[in-house]
């Protein structure tokens, strides 16, 4: 019984570690994408006022 019971665990502590690294990629590229559109928008606000000081 004991052998069983061990087996739903080790499935669902796998499942939980994907789940969590799943979620940790996730939550990496959303703040990649964040700071890149930042910079990005920054950059060309740069830009637009430096073109017009020039």
């Amino acid at each position: 019984m004991k052998k069983l019971s061990q087996k739903p665990t080790i499935q669902l502590s796998g499942k939980s570690a994907l789940q969590e690294t799943y979620q940790e990629m996730l939550l990496s590229y959303l703040c990649i994408t964040l700071l890149h559109t930042l910079c990005c928008s920054t950059l060309s606000e740069f830009s637009e006022k430096s073109k017009n000081i020039v």
